[in-house]
Formats: C-alpha cells, sequence, structure tokens
C-alpha cells in the first residue's frame, strides 16, 4: 500500500491509524514492513510556468505579444521542492504503483495538487488506483473506514479537470490582462480573477460614498411614563418614522401633540424569537470575529490560527470552509469537551452535552463538509502564548461551547399609542433567557425596555421633541464587512445548487486582500 498525503500532519494521522508504520527521517516517509508507505507533499509542489518559460522573448511585457496563450499548460517545480518530489519519486521506485490511494485534501484543490505531482513523477496506474475521500477529524476509525471505501480515483475525474480549468482560466486572465494594463499605463497593474472583482466591489462603494448628498428629514419621538419606567415612541404612518422636511403631517402633529397630552394604547404585539447558537468557526468567520473584536487584519488572524495549530498544538486546521464536524466526530468533541471545561469553567457555564449527539446536524453533518471540518480547539493553550495569541484560541473555544447551549430567546414588543388620527411606535426587547449569550460572545445592541401595556390604556407625554436628522451614506468597508461580501457577494445563502457561492476560498481571502494593500489599491 502506498499513501500519499498533502500534509505531514495527515500522513502522522493515517499512520498512527493504521498501526507499525515508523518514519524514516532520511527517507521522508512512514513505513511497515518494507512493503506499506505513506508520504505528504508538502501542499503545492509545482506552479504553471512564467511566458519567458515558453518563449525567452516573451520576458519583454509588450502588446503585440498578446494574448499570450500556451498550446499546453506547462508546470514547473517550485523553489525548494525539489528534495520532496525526489523522495515522491523514489518511494514509486522501491514501492510501486500497483496499490496506490491519493490521500490529499477532498475538495477540489487537493484533486489538482496530487493530479499535478502525480503527472510530474510519471504516474501510470489510473486504473488500480483509489482515492482517499474524508474532510472529518481523522481519528482512526474515521481513517480505517475511509480506506475501506475508497472509490476508484478515475472517479474523481470531474474535481481534476475544475481545478485545472480554475487555475488555467486565472493563469490566463492574470497574465494577459496584467500586462496588457501594465502596458497601456506605464506603470505595474496587477490583475487577479478574484482580487480585481473585489478591488471593483471596493471601488463602488467608496465612489457611491464619495458622491452621497445627505439628506434632511425628521422624526417625532414623545416621551412617556407607566410604573415609573420611561420610554419613548415616534409618529409613524404606513410609510415609517422619516418625514421630509416641510412635511404639514409632521406640522399638524406637532401642533397637536404637546406634554400633557394624552394618548391611548391601541394595539400591542408581542413575538417570542429565539436566536439558535451559532454554528463553529471556518476561517473566514473567525476572520470576521477577530476583526470586528480585535482589530486583527484577516492576515493576522491566519497566521495566528496556523501558529496555534503548527507550534502550539491547540487547534485544528485554521483553513477550512467548513462549519460544521463529521457524522463520525462526536467522540472527537466530547473528548475535547471533557479536557477543557475544566480549564475554561467560565465558557462552558449553560452546556447541555446531551447535544453533543449526531442528531445535531448544525454540528455532526457529513453531508456539508467539505475539505476540512470547523475549527475546534484540541488543547489547552500554552501558558507563553503572547495576549493575541489567547485572543484568537479563546474566540475560538468559546463558539466552540456556545454551540451545545440552549437558545437565546427574547420577546419582541411593538406598541401602537394613536392620539386622534396621529400613530405612534414604540418597540421593545426583552431577554427571557440569555443562554448561550451569556458569555456575552455577540454583544447585542442595547433596547428599551417597555413596561407592561394593554389595549385602552391612557397615558400622558411628558416631553415631544423633533428630531433633525440626515440621512447617511453607506460604511467603508472593514476587514471584517469585506470578508463578509466576499463569503456571500450576493447576499444570499445559496446558489442554485443549494452551495454558498463567493469570492475566493477561505483559504485565500486574506492572501488576496494582502496583496490589494501591498500594490497599494486599497489603504
Amino acid at each position: 500500500m502506498f499513501i500519499l498525503t498533502e500534509k505531514p500532519s495527515v500522513a502522522k494521522d493515517i499512520a498512527a491509524a493504521l498501526g507499525g508504520f515508523s518514519f524514516s527521517k532520511e527517507n521522508g516517509w512512514y513505513q511497515r514492513s518494507g512493503k506499506d508507505c505513506i508520504i505528504a507533499a508538502h501542499g503545492h509542489l509545482l506552479e504553471l510556468c512564467e511566458p519567458e518559460d515558453y518563449n525567452p522573448d516573451l520576458k519583454k511585457w509588450t502588446k503585440e505579444t498578446l494574448p499570450i496563450i500556451p498550446v499546453k499548460m506547462n508546470y514547473r517545480k517550485i523553489p525548494d521542492s525539489n528534495k520532496t518530489l525526489e523522495k515522491i519519486r523514489n518511494a514509486f521506485r522501491i514501492f510501486g504503483q500497483e496499490d496506490f490511494v491519493l490521500a490529499t485534501d477532498a475538495e477540489r484543490e487537493g484533486e489538482l495538487i496530487g493530479a499535478i505531482i502525480l503527472n510530474h513523477v510519471g504516474f501510470t496506474e489510473y486504473e488500480t488506483a483509489k482515492r482517499f475521500w474524508v474532510s472529518q477529524a481523522l481519528s482512526p476509525e474515521v481513517v480505517k473506514n475511509g480506506l475501506a471505501t475508497a472509490k476508484p480515483l478515475k472517479e474523481y475525474q470531474s474535481y481534476k479537470m475544475a481545478g485545472y480549468a480554475r487555475q488555467h482560466s486565472d493563469w490566463l486572465v492574470g497574465i494577459n490582462i496584467t500586462r496588457l494594463l501594465s502596458c497601456s499605463t506605464g506603470t505595474l497593474c496587477s490583475f487577479g480573477r478574484v482580487q480585481s472583482a473585489v478591488l471593483g466591489a471596493i471601488y463602488l462603494r467608496e465612489k457611491s460614498i464619495k458622491n452621497f448628498t445627505p439628506e434632511p428629514y425628521k422624526e417625532f419621538e414623545i416621551k412617556l411614563e407607566k410604573d415609573g419606567k420611561e420610554f419613548t415612541a415616534l409618529l409613524s404612518t404606513e410609510s415609517g418614522t422619516r418625514f421630509t422636511v416641510d412635511s404639514s403631517f409632521l406640522s399638524s402633529a406637532t401642533t397637536t401633540i404637546k406634554p400633557g397630552t394624552t394618548v391611548s394604547v391601541k394595539n400591542v404585539s408581542r413575538q417570542t424569537k429565539h436566536l439558535q447558537p451559532p454554528q463553529l468557526f471556518n476561517i473566514t468567520g473567525l476572520q470576521k470575529h477577530c476583526s470586528s473584536k480585535f482589530n486583527l487584519s484577516p492576515d493576522e488572524t491566519l497566521e495566528i490560527a496556523q501558529k496555534l495549530y503548527e507550534e502550539y498544538k491547540c487547534l485544528s486546521y485554521p483553513r477550512t470552509p467548513s462549519v460544521v464536524l463529521g457524522d463520525d466526530n462526536t467522540d472527537l468533541f466530547q473528548k475535547v469537551y471533557d479536557t477543557l471545561s475544566g480549564i475554561y469553567p467560565a465558557l462552558a457555564i449553560g452546556c447541555q452535552i446531551e447535544q453533543i449527539t449526531i442528531k445535531n446536524k448544525r454540528i455532526f453533518n457529513s453531508a456539508k463538509l467539505t475539505d476540512h471540518h470547523a475549527l475546534i480547539p484540541l488543547a489547552p493553550l500554552p501558558n507563553n502564548a503572547t495576549p493575541t495569541e489567547k485572543n484568537v484560541y479563546l474566540a475560538v473555544t468559546e463558539r466552540f461551547f456556545n454551540t451545545i447551549k440552549e437558545p437565546h430567546t427574547y420577546e419582541v414588543v411593538q406598541v401602537i399609542l394613536n392620539h386622534d388620527s396621529y400613530n405612534f411606535l414604540a418597540s421593545g426587547k426583552t431577554v427571557i433567557n440569555a443562554g448561550w449569550k451569556t458569555t456575552n460572545a455577540e454583544d447585542d445592541k442595547e433596547e428599551q425596555q417597555l413596561p407592561l401595556l394593554s389595549q385602552t390604556q391612557s397615558l400622558p407625554i411628558i416631553d415631544a421633541t423633533i428630531l433633525n436628522k440626515l440621512t447617511k451614506a453607506k460604511s467603508h468597508f472593514t476587514d471584517s464587512s469585506i470578508l463578509a461580501l466576499m463569503e456571500n457577494p450576493k447576499g444570499e445563502d445559496t446558489d442554485d445548487t443549494g452551495k454558498l457561492t463567493g469570492l475566493g476560498t477561505p483559504a485565500t481571502r486574506a492572501e488576496i486582500l494582502k496583496k490589494l494593500l501591498t500594490h497599494g489599491y486599497i489603504t
């Protein structure tokens, strides 16, 4: 048996799950009984050639040489990858190709990485090769089951072709348009399929803010009191609570409604709402959270999460798009809970361990699992961690505990008060059960709490005020809001296939924003 993985950590997990393997530092692989081998590729080892690799004359950027469209897209070794490629090639020579299993990441890019490497080292046994396609945490049971049920590699041809299409189109678009723009303007203008779409969105937002003209409007607010509790209400019509500065209706209302005037309760509506616990973080969710709460850039958050994963080994693989674990990961969740609930008891308050069940599809759902499972803590944070590293770690840990707490339950109250032909709207919110929000992981906007009111009650107005306001432009993008746009540019949950759409991938979004900053396109 010969297994090729994308990452050393996966090779280590598979070797530990199967048992009997020892690591050869000299050869760079795990081996067992001289006939089984597990070796890691360390991610991308080859990249598409540059134009000058096809023709030295193309090293010079000119409009006349465009478009550059190679007849066949060729690959070259990434710097420092030669040793790893040679070790993989040697492993195939020693262990053969007959019983081969590709175990790169279970998604399009993982399939592409494996395909490029296999092509480079001269692999030929595609008819008998198998594909280990698992996104769950690699417990021994998951590894053994994944290998036992591995399908023929050729059944994943569509993923490979999609990967090639994405990579080749990015090269063609990036190379040709970058050179065209740069030659036309006389300055370097980097263009990319994703980065330019993001830059365009930022530009349009900034343009709309620059061209925005604030428009004045007015609101009419009254202050009321019942049982010692003050609250406010706004003059309201079917069109809302905003009025033009020359509104005759508003003018009439302010003439009629004054302190001492009585309004009666016309209608009271109460609606109980339940806000379900949040799902686990993927990397984009963590980046948005850390940007809003700790003012960390997406790149800084990713760098810290990577350190927590690689060096401290207290966090799962961070570059994940998933917000769920696999169906078989209930034991992993329980193990982490048992370990960390005693170390971070304040975060674990309110947890319901009966929710650690395969029936809880908000946490355990293999059908919605892609690439890697959601971000979770794996071990306590080392004492030598920096305060910033602690913030990122505790954000993931707090979210982990919050997923198995009660819903946040609250009551929304809307009251319509009336005097003659004038209606006023008062709204408020009362928390019934804080539930998962007991740790204040997600801050609420403060809303007024209304006293107990019932129809036909009369209340005296103790103050009446005209509020002069201006319409506001959309806000400038923040790291958090631009990540939200990249994650869901249409403002919708899914596309027609039921899959979440987005610009870039969770693993590349921080890099894209960093590139825009480096080129000076955004500040």
